[in-house]
Parts: structure tokens; C-alpha cells; sequence
């Protein structure tokens, strides 16, 4: 007879919130994965159907984002350990709060 963990641990890593919290972990270090202005004026909102959401400081700040996102796709989507891959970056200068898991 198998233990109740092990069964529920089996069960939980075959869904597919596990890569999502994985991810949303990773983001919620955004000042340390971007550390100056980029991770001070800006930080992810959410993360939904391969799209990352990101909250700039102003226009200014927004437009700045746009001419960085291919090198933000390519630090997130090479994180050790994340399954999940990031196709699109939205970013936006009205604030949703800030991401959780």
C-alpha cells in the first residue's frame, strides 16, 4: 500500500499548475533577474496562455521595455528548471498589482 504523500505528490507534479507556480516563483524575483531601472520600473502582473504581463513605471518606461523584450524573452525562458516557455511579452502602464501564486 502506497503512502497518501506519495500518491498526492504523484498527482499534484502530473498537473499543470505545477510549471505555472515553477514560473511565477522565478517572477517574483524580477528585481533580481533585472537588477537596475529595468527591474525598479517595472514588474510582471501575470502569466497566462504563454504571455507574460508586465506593469511599466510610465511611457517612457514603456516604450524602453518594447526595444528589451527579446532579451527578457530569452533570460526568462532560460531559467534552469521552467518548463514553461514565454511567446509573448504585453506590457502596460496601468497597474494590476503585482503577480502572485
Amino acid at each position: 500500500m502506497k503512502k497518501i504523500s506519495a500518491v498526492l505528490e504523484n498527482e499534484i507534479t502530473k498537473k499543470p499548475i505545477v510549471p505555472h507556480i515553477h514560473l511565477k516563483r522565478e517572477l517574483l524575483n524580477w528585481k533580481n533577474l533585472f537588477p537596475g531601472k529595468t527591474g525598479q520600473n517595472s514588474h510582471p502582473v501575470d502569466f497566462i496562455d504563454g504571455t507574460l504581463w508586465l506593469y511599466s513605471e510610465n511611457s517612457a518606461w514603456n516604450q524602453e521595455l518594447h526595444f528589451h523584450k527579446e532579451e527578457i524573452l530569452k533570460t526568462l525562458n532560460n531559467l534552469p528548471g521552467i518548463s514553461l516557455k514565454i511567446t509573448e511579452i504585453r506590457i502596460s502602464t496601468q497597474n494590476q498589482g503585482n503577480l502572485s501564486t
